[in-house]
Parts: C-alpha cells; structure tokens; sequence
C-alpha cells in the first residue's frame, strides 16, 4: 500500500472576500530615516492585509509582505534601495 504524499504543509489559514470592508481605510506613510525605512500604518475593518509596492503608480506591483493580521508594516531599506516606491494595501 502506497502511503499520501507529503507536501509540507504544516498549516492552513483560509481567507476570503466574502464579506469585503465597508468603511474606508485610513492609510498613513512615515520616514524613518535613521533606520532608512517607510513605515506604513492603517485602519480597517478587514481582517487580514499584504502590502504590495511599485516603482510606477500603475505598476506592476509585488507583494512585499506576507499575508498579516496587523495595522502595520515596515519597509526596512526603502530609502537606500529606490528613488521612490508606490504602495498598494490589499485586504480581506
């Protein structure tokens, strides 16, 4: 007999749009230029968030976090790595 194949999942967070956030998000960008960082934070009603960044505003965009369940984010390295950068918060 043939054992199930091992595919390395040790977990599994399931996330949907059913019900999308109704109010609008507030979304703050701050400079940390001692530790040469953007610092994002919001406020939402959705429950989780991944950031997403671009050097155009109309992309493409990359995630640059993974999916989170927190208000914010920091973009270690954004003020030495690129001129500018475009940001991107997507939510469920």
């Amino acid at each position: 007999m043939q054992s199930s194949p091992d595919y390395g999942l040790d977990a599994l967070y399931m996330v949907t749009d059913a019900l999308p956030p109704t109010a609008s998000t507030q979304f703050d960008i701050r400079a940390d230029r001692a530790a040469n960082s953007i610092g994002l934070t919001w406020q939402s009603e959705g429950r989780v968030f991944q950031v997403e960044r671009a050097t155009t505003p109309a992309g493409p965009f990359e995630a640059i976090s993974p999916i989170i369940p927190d208000l914010s984010f920091e973009d270690a390295g954004a003020l030495t790595a690129r001129s500018r950068g475009f940001y991107r918060l997507l939510q469920w």
